[in-house]
């Protein structure tokens, strides 16, 4: 199997269908596979599968895993030798899939590849950025701006090359490639996060084994931004703050999850 599509969905049956349908006329031959991990959905998504897409194997969870959790699973039902993850949200455009594995046959030093991502008005979007330290989280800070540029500090690179292929440290987990030996060996999504900061660890893991992590604007993906977690609703902060503590704990010296914590504080 040369391709291997994980779409995670919950609560987001219309969009859902489209992110399908999309793959499945991006990888309509014998050598690709769709796997939909339906989080516990209460819309009728998981139903809606099973009826309007026979061929795509559908996953439906008893419970909400989270994003890590879910994957997981779905990725342990696959066979790909190129792993491509999906949020619900994304529409695929023409031959990306089938051009990010290629480029991964061509490139066998490249762990992980993420599309150029664009909005729904067709914008190209921040899709590549810098992995959060302490330093980028303090000097990065909008209370900085009075004394000096805080711009150059922050996660963002300096200027954007949407339309280059390049070498980047971390790109987003709405459409996210991966070769699969990979992704086993820098130990899968960590199931320690629920929500968020799950793609960036992934991206140092698979960068602290050696192989590099590629911004590929030859393959496009249309990102519906937020769509996908809506339904997280007022717990969007606390996953978002539990998942960065553990970031910082798991992949920096003690001090910097204490230096991140008193940053939460006074800034929020």
């Amino acid at each position: 199997m040369r391709i291997s599509v994980i779409i995670l969905s919950y609560n987001t049956k219309q969009l859902v269908a489209d992110c399908i349908t999309s793959a499945a006329a991006a990888c309509n031959h014998p050598g690709c596979e769709v796997i939909v991990v339906d989080n516990h959905s209460t819309d009728g998504s998981g139903e809606m599968v099973r009826e309007r897409f026979p061929l795509v194997q559908l996953i439906q969870l008893d419970q909400n895993l989270g994003f890590s959790k879910a994957n997981n699973i779905g990725f342990r039902s696959s066979r790909g030798a190129v792993v491509i993850f999906l949020n619900s949200d994304t529409v695929i455009r023409g031959e990306a899939l089938d051009r990010i594995a290629s480029h991964f046959e061509d490139h066998s030093d490249v762990g992980v590849i993420g599309p150029k991502i664009v909005d729904g008005s067709g914008r190209p979007t921040a899709s590549y950025q810098r992995c959060l330290d302490v330093k980028k989280l303090f000097l990065g800070w909008d209370g900085w701006k009075v004394f000096f540029d805080v711009e150059r500090y922050r996660m963002n690179y300096p200027v954007y090359r949407f339309n280059s292929v390049q070498d980047v440290e971390w790109v987003s987990g709405a459409c996210l490639a991966v070769r699969r030996e990979v992704f086993e060996e820098a130990g899968c999504w960590d199931e320690n996060y629920f929500l968020f900061y799950e793609d960036m660890d992934l991206c140092l893991q698979v960068a602290k084994l050696g192989y590099r992590i590629v911004y590929y604007p030859d393959a496009e993906i249309v990102h519906l931004f937020g769509q996908s977690s809506k339904d997280a609703g007022a717990d969007v902060s606390r996953h978002i703050a539990r998942s960065k503590m553990y970031y910082f704990r798991k992949n920096f010296p003690f001090w910097h999850a204490w230096a991140a914590r008193l940053h939460s504080a006074i800034t929020t």
